[in-house]
């Protein structure tokens, strides 16, 4: 355990009130497990089912990772249908292991969170056994964004007044991304853009965040960073501008 309680520490959420780009979100914790990957992801499919009737979450940001499965997609796709926004790492490889995204990160109606260092290259970290961050393949980063890691904002478990920068790989970059989705959610609920419970919701926080992305539109960034490095405030000006229609239905 432990592993929500650091990236807790990221920016979707308050810290004593000096960290957070959302700080007065109200958080619901789902432990659903001691690892942070899934052979069988059922659990995972019922804390995204839970999270998106029960607790009445806005965006759901996931720092657990999959294989792929029936519940995991239904579970999306109800959730897609209920206006609910899902921030997935794209998952984490250790030298020379499997470097393609996890699920649910995967999947169209998911924002897929990768990475970018400080210097806007790949994270990758050269030598045997060393993370690096998931990313491809390549039809699957048409819905990838990422956020900057390492050197991330990290909690410490039963340490409230202890916050360090140890935060490293997309775990840290979903809470990112899911914390520019909650900015956007919160201007288009402020505008009336769409309705609540729309899926119409989900798509226009997409567009928002995947139009604004800075990107160098080039083959290597679109290889490693999907859409673009994630610009908050952007995305905000994005939603909030009448010009920028809802887009079609993702399939």
């Amino acid at each position: 355990g432990g592993h929500f309680t650091a990236y807790e520490g990221d920016p979707l959420f308050a810290f004593e009130g000096t960290v957070g780009a959302f700080p007065n979100a109200q958080v619901v914790h789902y432990r659903i497990s001691d690892f942070v990957f899934h052979l069988f992801p059922n659990k995972i499919a019922r804390a995204i089912e839970d999270a998106s009737t029960s607790a009445k979450c806005d965006v759901i940001s996931m720092s657990q990772g999959a294989l792929p499965s029936r519940c995991l997609a239904d579970a999306v796709n109800a959730a897609y249908e209920r206006g609910v926004c899902i921030s997935a790492a794209a998952g984490n490889y250790f030298n020379p292991g499997v470097r393609h995204m996890v699920w649910p990160a995967r999947y169209k109606r998911v924002l897929a969170a990768t990475a970018a260092t400080s210097k806007n290259q790949q994270y990758r970290i050269e030598g045997l056994l060393k993370m690096s961050c998931c990313y491809g393949p390549r039809e699957a980063m048409d819905h990838a964004i990422a956020a900057y890691s390492p050197n991330i904002t990290w909690a410490r478990y039963d340490c409230f007044d202890r916050l360090d920068a140890e935060g490293s790989g997309s775990s840290c970059t979903a809470a990112q991304i899911a914390a520019a989705a909650a900015l956007v959610v919160h201007a288009a609920k402020a505008t009336g853009r769409v309705e609540p419970g729309s899926p119409e919701r989900v798509r226009l926080v997409q567009q928002a965040l995947y139009s604004t992305a800075a990107s160098d539109r080039n083959a290597q960034s679109k290889r490693f960073f999907g859409t673009g490095i994630v610009q908050a405030l952007d995305a905000v000006h994005h939603v909030i501008d009448p010009a920028n229609q809802v887009p079609d239905p993702i399939p």
